[in-house]
């Protein structure tokens, strides 16, 4: 009768099992450590921090080293670095996972995101402060794409979903506050503008006294002994992700080049007018990306993806057809809205579809497609979408576009 019981009981117990974290030893919970759950959280900034925390300084700078030769293309190019940069590590954040660990990982890459990122306070030339950018990059990228892996590792289905969403979504918010911040410095003295990297600190701290990942790493290294040959291949879906993230992409930097341009045609040239409409999309984001494991609820990822491709075509098509900044603003909420579900989704795709072996591969070549590169391929695709944009607004104020103009 006892047996019977214990045996009704455990059939009829609720199944936990999704809900709880993966690989962390014997006891189920339903949440980690904080320490875990706070550097999983802030691990989706770094990336875009490095490269957009200088953006606010970068006329001071140039003005800085006014009497430097290529001073002004060598002041672009602290942006166009990281960029560089991510790519490429992110590209071989897999091997480096394999080989080192993923705690190892993320306790060195925070460690050289706050050395290599404030360390520009006192380098004297350009080429080197350059060349500190590519490692903030490397590094900012490195802790993108493991912290990523570890939520896919750690937790399963809706709490995986919803993790990743929040990430995305704090990630955007703190993006908002430190990079104005930076600018607030940079007004003082453009080198203390580097004093954002310190930012890591916290996420290094928290990284370091985790147990869970100490836990997790153990256990993956044991089971990666026992299946050596598993960790090579990529799975099949990898490939349509990544071009459907550099289309992504395209579109998303086709709106930073378009909406200033457009609002300067509407009669509102002001930089702060631009700055404000970025911020509106930012916002936007925010809020999709925190409530994206809720509309996952309703939705299938195939089904998100089409919402976030027609969300963007009606914000670019209210953008292109307003003839007010209040319509702009309207368009850039769209937008942001739609945008704000890319990133959780595309990254819930990747993680359901990933194993521990190949997850960490997988994670960096998505975050290589997603990251700002300044290829002929996506400047031509983004110039046919401002192309196409430039002669909407042509007809609609009933003029001939400048291709046809006789």
């Amino acid at each position: 009768m006892e047996q019977a019981a214990r045996e009704t009981c455990a059939d009829t117990a609720p199944n936990t099992t999704a809900r709880s974290p993966v690989g962390l030893g014997s006891v189920r919970r339903e949440r980690a450590q904080w320490t875990t759950e706070i550097a999983l959280l802030g691990s989706g900034v770094f990336g875009n921090l490095a490269m957009s925390v200088l953006s606010p300084a970068l006329p001071v700078i140039q003005a800085s080293f006014a009497g430097v030769a290529g001073a002004a293309y060598l002041t672009k190019f602290l942006i166009s670095a990281v960029g560089l940069a991510t790519i490429s590590v992110s590209l071989s954040a897999g091997p480096l996972v394999d080989r080192f660990g993923r705690r190892r990982v993320l306790l060195t890459a925070c460690a050289l995101f706050v050395v290599a990122g404030t360390i520009g306070m006192w380098l004297p030339t350009l080429p080197l402060i350059i060349a500190s950018r590519v490692v903030a990059g490397a590094a900012g990228a490195l802790i993108v794409a493991t912290g990523i892996t570890l939520i896919a590792d750690i937790y399963q289905e809706r709490p995986r979903e919803r993790r990743i969403g929040a990430s995305h979504a704090f990630g955007a918010l703190l993006l908002g506050l430190l990079v104005p911040l930076a600018g607030y410095l940079a007004d003082f003295n453009w080198r203390w503008a580097f004093l954002i990297h310190l930012i890591g600190l916290p996420m290094l701290a928290c990284v370091y006294f985790s147990d869970d990942l100490r836990r997790l790493d153990e256990r993956l290294a044991e089971r990666m002994k026992e299946r050596p040959n598993s960790r090579r291949r990529f799975p099949d879906s990898v490939l349509p992700l990544a071009l459907l993230t550099l289309v992504a992409g395209a579109i998303g930097y086709s709106v930073q080049i378009y909406v200033p341009f457009h609002l300067r045609l509407i009669g509102s040239a002001s930089a702060a007018m631009a700055g404000a409409m970025f911020s509106i999309t930012v916002l936007s984001s925010i809020t999709t990306s925190f409530l994206y494991a809720e509309v996952r609820r309703w939705i299938a990822p195939t089904g998100i993806f089409c919402v976030v491709f027609l969300g963007w075509s009606a914000g670019l098509a209210t953008i292109t057809f307003s003839a007010s900044v209040l319509g702009v603003g309207v368009g850039m909420a769209v937008t942001g809205l739609a945008g704000g579900l890319l990133g959780p989704n595309l990254f819930s795709v990747v993680a359901a579809a990933t194993t521990d072996a190949n997850r960490p591969r997988t994670v960096g070549l998505i975050k290589a497609s997603t990251t700002p590169a300044h290829s002929s391929a996506r400047r031509r695709c983004t110039s046919s979408i401002n192309g196409m944009a430039r002669m909407a607004r042509c007809w609609r104020l009933q003029q001939r576009p400048p291709c046809c103009a006789s």
